[in-house]
Parts: C-alpha cells; structure tokens; sequence
C-alpha cells in the first residue's frame, strides 16, 4: 500500500519495514510509559524487545504515521491465516499528539488494508481499565463482543470488532 495523506493536514502513514523496528519500539514505550505501573496485569510492551517488534512485523505488518514529518504513532497487525479478519493492537500515539485525529487515521488505514485484502472484519483488544480507548474505537464503529480472562486478574481485556461493508467489485 502506498503512503498516504489523511484528513489532518500534515499527517502522513506509511507501511512500516524491518528498518522501523527501532522506530516502532521507542514509539510505543514512549506512548505507553503513562501506564508503567498502573496496569494489572502489566502491559506487554515494556518486557519487549526491538527482535520482538521485528518478529510482529515480519509476521504481520506495521503502520508508522507522522506529522510534518514527526514520528507520532504506530500500530502493528496480523491477519490470521483463515480468520477472516484483521486484528490490530499495540496502537500508540506519543502524548504530545494525542486529540490531532492520528488514532482514528491509523484505525481508517488498517481498516483500508482489511478491506484490499477481502476481510470482512476488524478486530482489536482493549484493556477495560482504559474507558478513553473504548470509547475512541466504540466512536470508530466498533462493538464489543467478547472478553478476555486473566488467571488471577479475572476479565482484563474486550475484544472488538467492526464488521466492514463488502467491496464493490472494480
């Protein structure tokens, strides 16, 4: 998929490669270090590794978006062979550009790559302890339609789905 603007002047997503690893990483440690310790059970991300982020790229994929030419967030996908869907997670926006619409356009362009790859669907994970999330994704066209158990920590996370329109034949 070719880089592309959004709807944010500026705003620019591109398909991430192996080289964005790094990248990716300190994105997403960046985005998440509000929540070191405030999570039960703690949020993967701060036990990972850039291998770990190259691993999720090369297994799936990865958007990296920027504005003005600013690194400002990043989401990881895969699309399970014969699920039907696409599942995305990890999502991070940099504090500094959050409220500037960059969530929402990396949701729009994973929901794009779902749909050039004939998948009906769209699916993520949400830690119920972060109502904004849920109402971020809930705003986008998501429901939630399942949970998901932690031993010990009892339900943890939603799981989401946005069903997409068929695509019109070309």
């Amino acid at each position: 998929m070719q880089a592309r603007n959004d709807t944010a002047p500026g705003l620019r997503i591109t398909e991430a490669t192996l080289a964005d690893a790094r990248l990716i990483f300190e994105l997403t440690l960046a985005a998440w270090e509000e929540y070191r310790g405030r999570l039960e059970p703690p949020s993967g991300v701060f036990g990972e590794t850039v291998a770990d982020v190259e691993a999720a790229i090369a297994h799936g994929g990865a958007v990296v978006a920027y504005l003005d030419g600013e690194a400002a967030g990043c989401c990881r996908y895969v699309a399970p062979e014969g699920t039907g869907y696409l599942y995305f997670g990890t999502l991070a926006v940099v504090p500094r550009f959050r409220r500037g619409g960059i969530a929402s356009a990396l949701v729009r362009w994973l929901e794009q790559r779902a749909a050039e790859r004939g998948l009906p669907e769209v699916r993520l994970g949400v830690r119920l302890a972060l109502p904004g999330n849920i109402a971020l994704y809930t705003g986008l066209g998501y429901e939630i339609f399942d949970y998901d158990e932690r031993p010990g920590f009892g339900r943890v996370t939603a799981t989401m789905r946005k069903r997409l329109p068929p695509a019109r034949p070309a």
